[in-house]
């Protein structure tokens, strides 16, 4: 089947979405996709690639996508590579030539010290490179141990400059580590940077000790008259807790443009 899909995929001269999900499948295999992608360049638009069960050859992706400036939209799941794999897989990704709207990494594996600083030193670069991006997310692998080190909290040169970018319209950092701090600095940035693009946000908590509200935020939030949704998409019990009956709430009710507002056990207008 695959390799019958290979031979087609080049004569498919108005193909613009390529959908790939749980193959297991080998590298001479992926450099036959390669091809038949590379055949296609100027063509596909949407990249969705999820769940392959392979030794990922990751040349065949940054080969590819450096020669590739027509996608758009870029979904990747890393499943269970190796880190070093995964991340040559997602630079290749950020630093593609295609001028890209939409990246959604998840499945992200766990990451070590070491290698952690090497990817959080590059995406400030990356974003930069991505002017025309309009959403981003991060879904870590919820599937790895608790006790392993986490993708998160994002340092502040990361957050500066997701604050700063120029069309970057959502963003959704869902089970990342050290949520409440990564939300602090984010408000932080968007109000001082004047940030007037950022129209959704997305967070998401293991538990509610992962997630917690802050008096900072009542400061920030009806600064933000641009933003329109915000998503406590898993945060347990956010609505229990003292501040959001006292003091959040109100503080989402007063910015005027915010229109949606969920979680887990909440849904309103």
């Amino acid at each position: 089947l695959f390799n019958g899909v290979m031979q087609l995929l080049p004569e498919c001269s108005k193909l613009k979405k390529l959908c790939l999900a749980g193959f297991n499948i080998s590298n001479r295999s992926f450099f036959k996709l390669g091809e038949a992608f590379n055949a296609q360049n100027g063509c596909i638009s949407d990249l969705h690639v999820e769940n392959c069960k392979s030794e990922l050859d990751e040349a065949f992706w940054t080969e590819s996508l450096k020669r590739n400036s027509s996608l758009e939209n870029v979904v990747f799941h890393s499943g269970d590579l190796m880190q070093e794999v995964a991340w040559e897989i997602m630079s290749a990704i950020l630093f593609s030539p295609s001028k890209l709207k939409e990246i959604s990494l998840t499945q992200i594996p766990p990451l070590d010290e070491d290698f952690e600083s090497i990817v959080y030193n590059a995406l400030p670069s990356a974003l930069k490179h991505q002017s025309s991006l309009e959403s981003l997310t991060f879904l870590e692998d919820s599937s790895a141990a608790r006790m392993v080190p986490r993708f998160g909290p994002f340092p502040h040169k990361v957050l500066k400059a997701i604050a700063q970018h120029p069309t970057l319209k959502t963003v959704d950092f869902s089970e990342t580590e050290g949520l409440s701090a990564t939300v602090d600095t984010l408000l932080n940035f968007l109000v001082r940077e004047k940030n007037t693009t950022l129209t959704a946000l997305s967070l998401s908590g293991r538990s509610s000790q992962d997630f917690k509200l802050k008096k900072f935020w009542i400061e920030c939030i009806p600064k933000l008259n641009h933003l329109q949704s915000v998503d406590f998409v898993h945060c347990v019990n956010i609505t229990s807790d003292p501040l959001w009956e006292s003091a959040v709430l109100p503080a989402l009710r007063q910015n005027m443009s915010i229109s949606y507002v969920g979680s887990m056990n909440l849904c309103s207008k």
